[in-house]
């Protein structure tokens, strides 16, 4: 987690310097450069997430059912 500080006049900043805009030109810059494999690589992403998300409620049923002999 970014640990984050208050500084003058209510802005927040990071720790480390990288602000919005360096943000956001990071972004853009990723975006220039992998612009036509994201869409392969999110959902290759949402089918890493839902397969761990499927065998962490395997692996719940299955505690569950050596709980209750």
């Amino acid at each position: 987690m970014v640990a984050f500080s208050r500084l003058k006049y209510g802005r927040i900043a990071m720790i480390g310097g990288i602000g919005h805009w360096e943000l956001l030109l990071i972004a853009f810059v990723a975006f220039l450069l992998f612009g036509n494999r994201l869409p392969g690589l999110m959902k290759s992403a949402g089918a890493s997430l839902r397969g761990f998300r499927e065998g962490m409620e395997g692996t719940a049923a299955e505690r569950d059912a050596t709980e209750k002999l």
